[in-house]
């Protein structure tokens, strides 16, 4: 046992070493959204990135590069917007080892409080790297079909790669919420096909409080859904090293490390590789009796391909309900 603790605690620690910090000598605006590589280095920079993709400039081809630390206000919206049809990120967003602090903020009227509410509707491919997103959410109000996220709250592009991203954000949840991801809340959109979600190298290690009803609340994925699109997500050399807490005994059910829960048919595939899951669930006292997981809270339909490959664990349950791996 003390082997094995020592080796979760330096492959965390291996992992956390590749965010590197890059100096910044000055917080001038930066941002030109006609470049071919724009820069972000102010809150002004990421407000003018936002307007611009909701004014339809998706950033299709290009890779964006964070060249400063920033701190969100506590009424930031999200990168992206769902009115009058979703619109979201197409690129490249190279956080280049830089931080993204959110201050309590909570987007309520749309979706979620994600930093970037959708990817591209009907692109490609979206990328995410090389980031670190720090700070605190508050969730008081539903947003739409009650479900939030961190990072992403849904993609609407077929292809997508979040690498190297560490979240260390703790959000609070007072309301009943029915699906939470850090790093995607859900893949439950019917109208796309998802050919290649790769989660790769990344760290949860934030703490997840539900002080009311939750359920589907995950270090990675909150939900995915069964539909008749063709879909494929795997989660690759990633560490959960987070907290979820229910205040609640009667509705904390369905969540894990990874993935709340999964409802796939036959043509669709959920890969969990190379990953260490060290952190906790814990629970007022013993709960309803519906499972959570270290690895996948639920699965709903067994037609899925699910593969769990050298995925290394401690006990992640602290107090009452029943576990599932």
């Amino acid at each position: 046992m003390k082997k094995r603790i020592l080796s979760l605690f330096l492959i965390t620690v291996m992992i956390l070493s590749t965010f590197a910090i890059i100096p910044v000598s000055a917080a001038e605006n930066t941002f030109d959204a006609d470049d071919d590589e724009p820069v972000i280095t102010t809150w002004e920079d990421l407000d003018a990135f936002d307007k611009a993709i909701e004014g339809g400039n998706f950033f299709t081809g290009k890779t964006v590069k964070l060249a400063g630390d920033i701190t969100l206000p506590s009424d930031f919206g999200g990168i992206g917007i769902d009115k009058d049809g979703a619109k979201g990120f197409g690129g490249i967003f190279d956080g280049q080892g830089h931080t993204i602090t959110m201050s309590g903020h909570a987007k309520t009227e749309t979706w979620s409080g994600a930093l970037f509410t959708f990817t591209q509707n009907g692109g490609n491919s979206a990328t995410i790297k090389n980031l670190n997103v720090d700070g605190n959410m508050k969730i008081t109000a539903a947003g739409m079909e009650g479900q939030s996220s961190i990072l992403l709250g849904r993609p609407l592009t077929k292809e997508l790669i979040i690498e190297n991203v560490h979240i260390s954000v703790d959000v609070s949840v007072d309301m009943n919420l029915d699906t939470l991801g850090a790093f995607i809340g859900d893949l439950k959109w019917s109208g796309v096909t998802y050919t290649n979600i790769l989660i790769k190298g990344c760290v949860y290690d934030g703490t997840m409080t539900c002080n009311k009803q939750g359920s589907y609340a995950a270090g990675f994925v909150g939900y995915t859904s069964g539909t008749n699109n063709e879909r494929h997500l795997t989660i690759q050399d990633c560490v959960y090293a987070g907290k979820v807490e229910f205040k609640d005994k009667d509705t904390s059910r369905f969540s894990s490390g990874f993935i709340g829960a999964i409802a796939g048919g036959s043509n669709q595939s959920f890969t969990i590789k190379d990953c260490y899951s060290i952190g906790t669930m814990t629970f007022v006292e013993e709960t309803s009796g519906d499972p959570n997981g270290i690895v996948i809270g639920q699965i709903q339909n067994a037609g899925a391909t699910i593969n769990i490959e050298n995925v290394y664990y401690v006990d992640i349950k602290e107090h009452g309900g029943s576990e599932n791996v």
